[in-house]
């Protein structure tokens, strides 16, 4: 998969994890289907890049609250015990990026912003956050398209590891 995982995604991986068990499910309980999805999640988002770690994205007890609120949720609709309203509100985010990053400013592009021709980022982001918890630069018009997604794909994907931006990462990570 080249793309960061929607909640639909984390949702049908949970039941294929389920099923793949051979438990039944009193002995692969929600706390344990959480810590598997939470664990799968945090590689996919390390694989985007290593970067995206504790400051930068949620700490693993948020990111495991989230999870466990979408399993319930999911469970409540499709057992029919939702509100229309709470049905409502889980359909329109179930296609969406299950978004673990701290920093929840918004992304422009240089359209949207009216920036020079000669900008070669071709997105911003106006970020109020502290310097732990800001996006990578290199990362924010990824991040913007997944954002942006509705499904499984977006206009950007995870590709192989860029070697030399992976060098320089190495380097400065030495130097702090």
């Amino acid at each position: 998969m080249a793309e960061l995982p929607t909640c639909r995604d984390l949702i049908r991986y949970g039941l294929y994890l389920r099923e793949l068990s051979g438990q039944d499910r009193r002995n692969y309980n929600n706390d344990q289907l959480v810590s598997d999805l939470m664990e799968s999640l945090l590689v996919r988002w390390c694989s985007a890049n290593p970067k995206f770690i504790e400051p930068v994205i949620n700490s693993q007890v948020r990111i495991k609250t989230k999870l466990k609120t979408l399993w319930d949720q999911a469970n409540k609709v499709s057992l029919g015990r939702a509100k229309l309203e709470e049905k409502d509100r889980f359909t329109e985010k179930i296609d969406k990026l299950m978004d673990i990053l701290n920093c929840k400013c918004e992304i422009k592009t240089c359209t949207e912003v009216s920036c020079s021709s000669a900008c070669l980022n071709g997105v911003h982001i106006f970020c109020d956050c502290s310097k732990d918890k800001k996006i990578p630069v290199i990362e924010l018009a990824f991040i913007k398209g997944q954002r942006e997604k509705v499904g499984s794909v977006g206009p950007h994907q995870i590709g192989p590891v860029d070697l030399p931006e992976s060098r320089r990462q190495a380097e400065q990570k030495e130097r702090i």
